[in-house]
């Protein structure tokens, strides 16, 4: 018999997940925004924030108070990189090595080094995580290696650099040190279908075809090697594999489950499940790598759990969800609750095991992760101790909502199939 069978719990439609912090407000000095954009968080837990017209990056530590920032004259006001710790200023803008101009994207890769997207500058710059120049490539253009206002940015598990180069319709591919290993879009080697080029590469095509980018936002790199691109005017996430071949695309316009307005952000978790800054419908989607959707939350407003303008969203390494808001000038993080639980009862006996827990407000699903080879879930009954919502069942999979400190009772049958 198997140990155990795992479940997940997933906050559902329109309640509040398990709200955590947020933090800002609009201004210039520490720990203040104009028009944060990009979002990341390391693998030692400290998040970093694009505040795109402070043309200035901020460093939050694993409590989100402000550690440091850095851009052009955030200290005196020069035109020189400068880091700041206290008694900051909005960065001035330029094109100097470590100056902004309007930056929107950053990524992190693996060893911390952070990769800004300085948008009016059509390049990237390379940091420390402590906010120390390294590097940069780009410029206008459209040949290699060249953006036309490049947007948002993404590192795959093998520390490959994703650019959206949003003004040339395509996507362009580098290593961490910033040499171009290759491109894709529609037109990108000289035809007219989706093309993928490694030299004497075009710019794209723009328009509404598989893999064809109108307005490209937010991307992000799963678990699984998929690339996941938001177009913002087709209301769409593409998805590629790492070399830029098409895979399938999901959404359509609209607010009901897994459409979208606007998406803009884009981040994937451990498990390659992604996440969508929903802009237009002030919300966040939560949806499975093949589209399928799972939660969302969120409303217009400016209290907790709401939004003006959701844009850059990122998962850090303890799964909080941290998202931007560009008119709420604002940082909000988010505990998404998966609980995973195992049952040690043996089928064999003839026990029909129960799972109990107790629940915070909000809308779950549970669904079957896993079995052990030769044991798969037959049913699922639930039942609360409290009046109210009576669970629904669509075995194998159950949804529900729970009132604060309400149990539920989850009896799981389970059959026994052949080995493979």
């Amino acid at each position: 018999p198997p140990d155990g069978i795992h479940f997940k719990f997933l906050w559902g439609s329109w309640d509040l997940p398990d709200y955590y912090t947020f933090w800002g407000e609009r201004g210039s000095k520490e720990g203040q925004f104009n028009i944060p954009a990009g979002i990341t968080a390391d693998s030692d837990g400290f998040v970093y924030v694009v505040d795109r017209d402070n043309n200035r990056v901020q460093k939050f530590d694993l409590d989100r108070y402000h550690q440091r920032m850095w851009g052009g004259g955030v200290a005196s006001g020069t035109d020189t990189h400068e880091l700041c710790a206290g008694f900051c200023r909005a960065g001035t803008y330029g094109d100097n090595d470590g100056q902004f101009d309007q930056p929107q994207g950053i990524a992190v890769d693996s060893s911390n080094y952070l990769y800004v997207v300085d948008t009016n500058n059509h390049r990237i710059q390379k940091f420390t995580s402590s906010g120390s120049y390294l590097m940069q490539w780009g410029g206008l253009g459209t040949t290699v290696g060249l953006f036309e206002y490049p947007n948002w940015i993404a590192v795959d598990n093998y520390d490959n650099v994703y650019v959206v180069d949003q003004g040339n319709y395509r996507i362009q591919k580098f290593d961490s040190s910033g040499a171009f290993i290759s491109m894709w879009g529609w037109g990108v080697a000289g035809g007219s279908g989706l093309e993928t080029c490694t030299s004497s590469c075009c710019p794209g095509i723009s328009g509404s075809g598989a893999g064809q980018f109108e307005s490209a936002q937010g991307i992000a790199a799963n678990s699984g090697d998929l690339v996941f691109v938001a177009d913002s005017t087709h209301n769409n996430i593409q998805v590629f594999d790492l070399d830029g071949n098409y895979q399938y695309a999901f959404g359509v316009i609209g607010d009901g489950e897994g459409q979208f307005n606007e998406p803009i952000g884009v981040a994937a978790d451990n498990e390659g499940r992604i996440y969508v800054a929903d802009k237009g419908n002030d919300r966040v989607q939560n949806l499975e790598a093949d589209g399928t959707f799972l939660s969302q939350w969120g409303r217009t407003g400016s209290f907790p759990d709401e939004f003006d303008q959701p844009a850059g969203i990122a998962i850090d390494s303890n799964g909080y969800v941290l998202i931007t808001e560009q008119l709420n000038q604002r940082v909000q993080e988010f505990r998404v609750t998966i609980l995973t639980l195992s049952d040690p009862a043996d089928p064999d006996a003839g026990v029909d095991p129960d799972i109990r827990f107790t629940g915070t407000t909000g809308s779950y699903k549970v669904t079957e992760l896993d079995t052990n080879p030769g044991w798969r879930l037959k049913s699922i009954a639930c039942e609360t101790d409290q009046t109210g919502d009576d669970p629904v069942i669509e075995s194998p999979v159950v949804y529900f909502n729970l009132d604060r400190d309400e149990n539920i009772t989850c009896t799981l049958s389970l059959i026994h199939i052949s080995e493979p």
